[in-house]
């Protein structure tokens, strides 16, 4: 065998491997999609809403998972999981309440988490979506345009086309 066709062979081979990570690299995304968009849609269990009595009666119980704190305008929304019966729940509070039931979690060895709700229409709300458009955008280029590159690459090389439809 020639050196020559050694090269076509190699080069050939490691085409059709950057080709199958290319299409894998598409399917895998397309799954992936799938799969965030159906959890929207049928994933959510449902929540059950709690009083702030009944949610301080199951901390007492140690019956609480973990709980998230969601501040928002007036209120602070909880939410979290149970452990008996395994369910999701949420309890809307004021935010002079919020001391004592973060206290009584913690006692309680519960995991917390706290994050402020950005405020629809004001200037972070609307900067967390623009910023986040152009890298999308950036992303779907770039794999736009790879996959267009090999196209013409296979389209160019009758032989290396060959190669891959033989397999």
């Amino acid at each position: 065998m020639t050196a020559m066709k050694v090269f076509q062979r190699v080069r050939s081979l490691a085409n059709t491997v950057h080709l199958v990570f290319l299409k894998t690299t598409l399917w895998a995304c397309a799954l992936g999609l799938l799969v965030i968009v159906s959890s929207w849609f049928w994933g959510r269990s449902p929540l059950h809403e709690l009083s702030r009595s009944e949610l301080i009666q199951q901390v007492d119980r140690r019956n609480v998972h973990d709980a998230k704190f969601l501040t928002s305008k007036g209120t602070v929304d909880v939410y979290g999981k149970l452990l008996q019966p395994a369910a999701s729940f949420h309890v809307s509070i004021a935010k002079e309440d919020v001391q004592d039931l973060a206290y009584r979690l913690q006692q309680a060895g519960v995991p917390t988490t706290s994050a402020e709700e950005i405020p629809k229409g004001s200037l972070g709300y609307y900067a967390t979506i623009v910023l986040g458009v152009p890298f999308l955008a950036l992303f779907i280029c770039v794999w736009f345009l790879l996959m267009r590159r090999k196209i013409g690459d296979l389209q160019r090389d009758p032989q290396k086309l060959a190669s891959i439809q033989d397999k």
